[in-house]
């Protein structure tokens, strides 16, 4: 089974590869491709600064996202007051966002 999903994804990606990496035909300028030079624009940002601050964003929102479900777990001590196991939870749910 597992051999057969390798062989197909092989079989599949290699030319998939091969034609992303051909180079893309000149064209206008998108909505998109204005959207982000006019916000790179006004934050003061080069591309690979704004890529790294995006990339540092999706981490952080997802290491926050995550981390409840592993509190429950190790907040379920003894001794350790119900109601202060949800303010935690909701302490770390509220800084996330």
């Amino acid at each position: 089974m597992y051999l057969s999903a390798a062989g197909f994804c092989l079989v599949t990606m290699l030319p998939l590869a091969l034609a992303l990496k051909r180079r893309p035909p000149d064209h206008q300028e998108t909505a998109i491709a204005k959207v982000v030079r006019r916000s790179q624009a006004a934050l003061g940002l080069s591309p690979n600064a704004l890529q790294a601050l995006i990339a540092l964003m999706g981490i952080g929102c997802c290491v926050a996202m995550s981390m409840p479900q592993v509190l429950s777990s190790l907040l379920r001590r003894p001794g350790l007051w119900r109601g202060a196991r949800a303010e935690m939870l909701s302490l770390m749910l509220a800084s996330a966002s």
